[in-house]
């Protein structure tokens, strides 16, 4: 069985719901200690940009790396974006607009 998890603010977990995925209704403080049960039995995590914002950037760029479960940044219901890694390039090399 396909087991993915949503793990975010209410209002996207609602659409994700409906979806079919199981979701996981966590604000920034706690979606780490969430993103670590998840990824002991989902098959696909996605996260809220908004709650993912409050775990740490290597614990999240770990969990991603290592692939097993995915591991996926989305935008939520409030406009959150997860950040575009044109534009973190871009600002590490000076080229903002």
């Amino acid at each position: 069985m396909f087991d993915a998890v949503f793990i975010g603010d209410e209002a996207t977990a609602a659409g994700w719901r409906l979806a079919g995925l199981r979701v996981v209704v966590a604000g920034p403080d706690e979606a780490g200690a969430e993103l670590a049960a998840a990824r002991e039995h989902a098959a696909l995590v996605l996260i809220g940009a908004a709650s993912a914002g409050g775990i740490d950037e290597a614990e999240l760029a770990a969990a991603a790396r290592f692939g097993r479960p995915p591991v996926v940044v989305v935008p939520d219901a409030r406009g959150y974006r997860p950040p575009d890694p044109a534009d973190t390039i871009n600002r590490v090399f000076g080229l903002e607009q």
